[in-house]
């Protein structure tokens, strides 16, 4: 009896060992993520990175039953696409909030913070949910970031941003930052983009939230970058690997240019680079950031969307009447005939996020009989800060400027009939600095 007593005993720390090898030796195969995508009505892309080719699936239910699951598709990992994969869940239902799982290869890979999604409500009263944002991002890399002035750090501040518990990030630009000619190589783009997704502090945040990305110079291309940029197209298809936005482009011009709906809130994140004229462009009216066909999609848009509120999205500032080299004011022509379309088209509910100055602060500009243009400069997340800025922008909000790394949240809340939104900067510790109210009927 003793023996056989024995025997099971061992056959069973036997099988629980292997059971551990193999949740372990998968756990290794992993990169980054899991990562939540884009969420439109009925689907969810959610994406992961392995370290080598490798099959992977997502494990998703509802949050109160979990006894009914769903699996996506399998994918195989590639070497050409660093390895990354972009699963959609599609069987989900409106407002309910699902729990995932990853799988590397058949086996579960648990992850030490929760992996969550929520699917929109598709009521006639709109949910009231939180956006955090921010600009920025550059991770120390010890194979080139040498001597003691290292312009990362500060990682501490996703945590920060991840007790927030927002529903959505919105990454405004240089999300990472190409060094010493890295645009110039497919691979050394996906060696950037995999080493700083593979922050270890990011993980628990882009797990649980949706992400949304715009891009702007160091993470297109070389620094003030334009159309000229003769690995453009590659860059793209790198940005599209890493992300995963609802779309890339407008009618037939690829670009990193998408829109989307979350509750009556329609975002429209934009392409600074792709159709950007050069600097040296002699004549101002042939001077753009967005170029005709984006900026007629963009208006176009704007006049067909009944969302209470519309936040466009640059890697730029927009409103800033400075003279600067590298923002709105530079390209005067598209720039009065951006805001010309404003004014005659009447479009409401208008408020315009960037990232890029590596310093925050938040604009009104009046026009007149017209509601003000509300912009809201974030920047920057963990890279160095322009803390010797003595730039006297005359539209700045005042207690605004924010010149420290820093983040950003918007709170979208209230009845249908009286919409608001909260908008806020905190210190990288999730210290309040600034807040604004801004009421949807002010904005009409």
């Amino acid at each position: 009896m003793i023996m056989i007593l024995t025997m099971k005993t061992s056959l069973y720390i036997f099988l629980l060992f292997i059971s551990l090898t193999s949740v372990y030796s998968q756990s290794d195969l992993l990169q980054s993520g899991p990562m939540v995508g884009y969420t439109k009505p009925g689907a969810t892309q959610l994406w992961v990175q392995t370290k080598k080719e490798a099959v992977v699936k997502i494990k998703y239910y509802e949050i109160t039953s979990s006894e009914k699951y769903y699996f996506t598709s399998e994918y195989s990992t590639l070497e050409s696409e660093a390895y990354t994969a972009h699963l959609i869940a599609d069987k989900t239902e409106p407002g309910k909030k699902y729990q995932y799982e990853l799988y590397i290869n058949d086996i579960l890979v648990p992850r030490p913070y929760p992996l969550s999604f929520k699917m929109s409500s598709v009521e006639d009263e709109p949910g009231d949910f939180k956006v955090a944002m921010g600009s920025c991002v550059y991770v120390n890399d010890s194979l080139y970031d040498k001597g003691p002035n290292f312009k990362g750090g500060s990682y501490d501040i996703y945590d920060a941003i991840c007790k927030q518990q927002p529903e959505m990030m919105l990454w405004l630009g240089d999300n990472v930052y190409y060094r010493k000619k890295e645009w110039e190589s497919k691979d050394k783009m996906l060696y950037r983009n995999t080493h700083t997704r593979s922050l270890s502090q990011i993980q628990p945040l882009i797990g649980s939230t949706e992400n949304y990305a715009i891009w702007d110079d160091h993470d297109y291309g070389p620094n003030n970058s334009d159309r000229e940029f003769e690995n453009k197209k590659v860059s793209l298809d790198v940005f599209k690997l890493f992300w995963a936005n609802p779309s890339y482009g407008f009618g037939n011009k690829k670009s990193a240019t998408t829109t989307f709906i979350k509750e009556d809130v329609q975002f429209f994140l934009m392409d600074d680079r792709t159709f950007r004229s050069p600097k040296d462009t002699d004549s101002d009216d042939k001077r753009c950031i967005l170029g005709d066909d984006q900026l007629d999609w963009l208006i176009k848009e704007l006049k067909a969307s009944t969302s209470t509120f519309k936040i466009i999205a640059l890697g730029v500032q927009v409103l800033n009447p400075l003279k600067l080299e590298d923002i709105y004011s530079s390209y005067k022509e598209e720039r009065d005939k951006f805001l010309k379309a404003l004014e005659k088209e009447k479009i409401s509910g208008i408020v315009f996020l960037s990232g890029d100055r590596h310093f925050s602060e938040g604009m009104e500009m009046g026009r007149g009989t017209l509601y003000p243009l509300y912009e809201f400069t974030v920047s920057p997340l963990n890279s160095s800060p322009y803390i010797e800025l003595k730039e006297e922008n005359p539209i700045r909000i005042k207690e605004s400027l924010v010149k420290q790394h820093n983040f950003a949240t918007i709170d979208f809340f209230g009845e249908k009939k009286d919409r608001a939104m909260r908008f806020a900067y905190y210190d990288k510790a999730g210290i309040l600095l600034f807040e604004k109210v801004i009421k949807a009927e002010t904005l009409k």
